[in-house]
């Protein structure tokens, strides 16, 4: 299996999980529609690109590294932040440790949000 990165696809995936258009989202990093459209059709693209993009969205360099086994042949299924579903050519293979981090987070934020709904019954009942 090639482990090379496809940069425009990944960014390509960024940019439609947002719920803009893509125009909207051309300018938000800082290009023409025209412009970003050639990003998406690049397979490699120079390090400025992928820092105006990790600015636009708040992400971090190494976020591409995840997508290292992209492999094109296959259907995915993915959801974005907001819940929405949406399907790509494409697969996404992470780490087992950044799985394991996010599982930790999530179990964290849980027993906070327990804390949080005892501490609003205290208050009720008072």
């Amino acid at each position: 299996m090639d482990n090379k990165i496809n940069f425009g696809r990944v960014i390509k995936d960024i940019v439609v999980r947002q719920n803009t258009t893509v125009k909207e989202e051309s300018e938000r990093i800082g290009y023409t529609l025209a412009g970003l459209n050639k990003i998406f059709d690049k397979e490699d693209v120079s390090t400025s690109v992928l820092k105006k993009v990790c600015s636009a969205y708040n992400l971090k360099m190494d976020y591409f590294l995840k997508y290292n086994n992209y492999n094109s042949n296959e259907n995915q299924t993915i959801f974005n932040d907001s819940g929405s579903v949406y399907s790509r050519t494409g697969s996404v293979k992470t780490s087992s440790i950044e799985t394991e981090s996010l599982k930790k987070e999530i179990e964290a934020l849980n027993r906070e949000n327990e804390l949080l709904k005892e501490l609003v019954q205290v208050y009720k009942n008072k």
